[in-house]
């Protein structure tokens, strides 16, 4: 994610500052990531500065799989404003 997606040509853009929270409920508690959605590049924190909008959790792995658009985010818990999630599906793809 901090790859790609922090460079200017990523498509993972939003008009308004946006959080989706990454929750893996087989790591110890504390241990979220925050992707900071805006109109500016993807930023990734350990804590959030501002609310959060979605928080997408389940098995480390799926969640990995999940941003890679390789498993369904059926199989996750979505909790929040699901038209995040759709977004980074529908944005995320990474092209060479």
């Amino acid at each position: 994610m901090k790859g790609f997606h922090s460079r200017k040509k990523s498509r993972v853009r939003s008009a308004t500052n946006r959080i989706l929270r990454l929750r893996a409920t087989d790591e110890p508690i504390g241990r979220d990531w925050y992707l900071h959605i805006s109109p500016e590049p993807l930023a990734t924190t350990h804590a959030p500065y501002g609310t959060v909008d979605c928080t997408l959790s389940g098995p480390v792995e799926l969640i990995y799989l999940a941003l890679w658009n390789r498993c369904r985010v059926d199989d996750l818990t979505v909790d929040g404003d699901a038209t995040l999630v759709k977004l980074w599906q529908e944005t995320s793809a990474v092209t060479w």
